[in-house]
């Protein structure tokens, strides 16, 4: 039977609607009264409870209606019929309201291009929430999103793609307490999904979600951008990042806003490959897990970088990464004062014919990294930081060479003016007031280690104290050797500055 449709979406909300073949009882339908439900367009609901209503909707037909219906009633399940939705509007939805389609290649909307997207935000003081996207197909948006969330919590997106949209695929902004999982976002002209917040007043934090089992891939930007300063406590694991033309996965923020650096997440057991950059990418993001496969991507596998804190790349195995100087299985950026307590433990790199063996763990430059115990890494990666306490009675700088203090403490350093000290502990990596705790290199590469060469240094010699303080010196029989030279210095002068690897000491 034919269903007649004259009527107009107001209908909806005052119960004018007809039903064919059916006369509405009295007190049923009625989006005002007590008890009651709201008429909704293809069935007449008399489920009591909020989640109990639902409106079904064909393709072809228009979606606004029963939308609006559900939101008079105070929420329930907006069901879009397998076929293409072609809308030719903003699809708003509200909280409590649940959009939930057939199977995600059975229910595709498709906006044709046209400047047109799903959203759920803030209209009022109060956050959208309690809502589900699911089960459907978003696709050919000409907006900067298919899906555009803001400010919104407790929502759940689960079993949707994200196909050929003019912007990102998804972006969330300023939401907090929501789950990603089983979706795809392919072939958007941006990243395929972004998750972000900058501001640092506590209800607009971007918090406590978690991103599981989704694929990302042929992206025009990145798979996934996760940005701000204000991103907190989440959890991207068993996704794939996959031929996107920059980043599988970016965390990044800009830094001036370095004071709010975003904190504590968990990234395990995800697969990057063939990313046009990096795969795993993490920038002034701290304290973070990470735990992936990296495979075959145009820049590193993982890249720490821009003050990236206290960060532990552990049980990673990243192979066939690009191996040009800056990149590397395992990449951590820069001379930067600030790229603080990261740990690269017991991972697997390299280990391919193609691979070059300097950069499986690549550290450009002195930085606080711990790297120990990586399978198919160099000698020159494996770095050992540890603290003490500068007890010389001064200042140190990044550079200085110390031994150990005559103290039953057992963790305080000094300075010494004896050559070939057998009580050398290292070298400072960082600046260092007298009393203040300071990072000691013990093992590892540095390109900051101060000597003199009076006595001519050559590459290969052993490093020990000298007569300064300090400062090493080329080691002579009897020394104890802490160092091996990297680079020639043969000024008649303590001024020297040179490249050197740390060793455990040992007497020559």
């Amino acid at each position: 039977m034919a269903v007649n449709r004259d009527y107009s979406p107001q209908d909806f909300l005052v119960n004018n609607a007809p039903i064919p073949g059916a006369q509405t009882p009295a007190g049923v339908g009625s989006a005002g009264g007590e008890g009651g439900n709201a008429l909704l367009q293809g069935n007449l609901s008399r489920t009591s409870g909020t989640f109990g209503r639902s409106a079904t909707v064909k393709a072809g037909e228009d979606i606004r209606p029963a939308l609006e219906s559900l939101k008079s009633a105070g929420g329930g399940t907006l069901i879009l019929l397998a076929g293409v939705h072609r809308p030719a509007y903003d699809i708003v939805g509200a909280s409590k309201i649940n959009i939930v389609g057939e199977g995600v290649d059975q229910t595709i909307i498709d906006f044709g291009g046209l400047d047109y997207y799903i959203r759920f935000y803030r209209v009022s003081s109060d956050a959208e929430e309690s809502f589900s996207i699911s089960f459907l197909t978003v696709k050919n948006s000409g907006a900067d999103y298919g899906l555009w969330i803001d400010v919104c919590s407790n929502f759940l997106i689960d079993s949707c793609k994200f196909v050929d949209n003019t912007g990102f695929g998804v972006r969330i902004v300023e939401s907090s307490f929501f789950t990603i999982k089983n979706c795809i976002a392919e072939n958007n002209g941006e990243s395929g999904m972004v998750i972000w917040s900058n501001n640092l007043t506590l209800a607009y934090y971007t918090i406590y979600f978690q991103i599981e089992n989704c694929v990302f891939t042929d992206n025009t930007e990145s798979g996934l951008y996760v940005f701000g300063s204000s991103v907190f406590n989440y959890n991207i694991s068993s996704c794939i990042f996959k031929d996107n033309t920059e980043y599988g996965l970016i965390l990044f923020q800009s830094s001036q806003i370095f004071a709010g650096r975003a904190k504590t997440g968990h990234i395990s057991n995800n697969r990057a490959t063939d990313n046009g950059l990096d795969g795993f990418s993490i920038s002034y993001f701290e304290t973070v897990l990470i735990s992936n496969i990296a495979m075959s991507n145009g820049g590193a596998g993982i890249r720490l970088t821009d003050t990236a804190h206290s960060c532990v790349v552990m049980g990673n195995i990243c192979k066939d990464n690009s191996n040009s100087s800056d990149n590397g299985n395992i990449a951590l950026d820069e001379n930067d004062d600030y790229l603080l307590s990261n740990i690269v433990v017991g991972n697997i790199v390299g280990g391919e014919a193609t691979d070059t063996i300097d950069n499986h763990v690549n550290i450009l430059g002195d930085s606080y990294v711990q790297s120990v115990n990586n399978l198919g890494s160099s000698n020159l990666a494996a770095v050992s930081i540890n603290t003490f306490v500068n007890e010389s009675g001064g200042s140190l700088a990044a550079g200085d060479v110390v031994v150990f203090k005559a103290t039953a403490a057992g963790n305080e350093v000094t300075t010494t003016t004896s050559g070939g000290d057998d009580k050398v502990a290292g070298m400072l990596i960082e600046a260092s007031s007298d009393g203040e705790m300071c990072r000691v290199l013990q093992l590892g590469k540095t390109n900051l280690i101060k000597v003199n060469g009076t006595t001519d240094i050559a590459v290969g010699d052993f490093l020990c104290t000298f007569t300064t303080a300090g400062i090493s010196a080329k080691a002579g029989s009897g020394d104890m050797a802490f160092a091996i030279a990297l680079e020639a210095y043969t000024a008649n002068n303590s001024s020297g500055v040179i490249d050197a690897l740390l060793i455990s000491p040992r007497k020559i």
